[in-house]
């Protein structure tokens, strides 16, 4: 199990101070970042198939929710 102390608050804060450059390359305006397995990007639009963006960004959340629970073999009796 992971020691949740292991950096102190103020380690912390001195690593987001000095790294915040990189973040906001690729966070959004809001500070916000989305995660998600997109199946099928081909068309580069971030609307897949079904036209609708908040729809595929759920969908995508979903999908990677998927995967990151079968591998992390987890069940009801776990």
């Amino acid at each position: 199990m992971l020691n949740p102390h292991r950096f102190s608050e103020r380690e912390t804060e001195e690593y987001y101070d000095a790294e915040d450059t990189l973040y906001r390359s690729f966070w959004d305006s809001a500070g916000s970042l989305h995660w998600g397995v997109f199946d099928n990007l081909a068309n580069e639009s971030l609307a897949g198939e079904s036209g609708n963006v908040q729809a595929d960004f759920l969908s995508a959340c979903s999908r990677l929710n998927e995967i990151m629970l079968a591998n992390a073999d987890i069940n009801e009796e776990a």
